[in-house]
């Protein structure tokens, strides 16, 4: 069951377990906001670099966060992507293969 944790209508899930991947553990990490969701046609683009949905509604920012984590993930051999939430919302999500369990000590 994954942790979750909600401030100023953004919910966090932080996980852990089975993957898509056969043997493959995976950390997964969820951030959901409860706004418009993405515009249209912007979806597409969400993870590239410099972009941003809506300029007139950002103070700051250079559009690189989600460019950045999706270029963790690919680097990491993990798993990335956005999209709308069926219920209202973005939900941007990123899975990372998890470390070994380090051997016991004695």
């Amino acid at each position: 069951m994954p942790a979750v944790a909600v401030r100023d209508g953004v919910a966090v899930a932080v996980g852990g377990g089975g993957s898509g991947t056969p043997g493959r553990d995976q950390v997964r990490i969820e951030v959901r906001d409860h706004g418009p969701g993405f515009p249209p046609g912007f979806l597409p683009h969400a993870l590239d670099r410099f972009t941003q949905a809506d300029r007139s509604r950002a103070t700051s920012g250079t559009g690189l966060g989600l460019a950045v984590t999706a270029a963790i993930a690919r680097a990491a051999d993990g798993e990335y992507g956005a999209y709308d939430h069926p219920e209202r919302g973005a939900v941007v999500r990123i899975a990372l293969p998890a470390l070994p369990q380090p051997p016991e000590s004695f």
